[in-house]
């Protein structure tokens, strides 16, 4: 299990300073998120799993997210 922390949270956020549908769901957060989600979610536990899924799913595109692609992908 990992505890969710601000820092974490704010250490995934896309280049554009967001988080996509996908990651907020791995924190147990609807779409679109209501103000104060960050501060709602600090300090609970998920499994090591959703915490791997948050970070693998920073900064992909929805397109990105169905195929299951990586930022990085494109530039191989």
């Amino acid at each position: 299990m990992f505890r969710v922390s601000e820092q974490w949270i704010r250490a995934h956020q896309s280049g554009n300073g967001g988080w996509n549908r996908d990651q907020l769901a791995c924190l147990g957060v609807k779409w679109p998120p209501t103000q104060g989600w960050i501060h709602r979610v600090v300090g609970i536990e998920i499994s090591n799993q959703a915490k791997l899924r948050f970070e693998q799913m920073r900064g992909l595109t929805m397109k990105q997210r169905k195929v299951g692609q990586s930022p990085q992908a494109k530039l191989l």
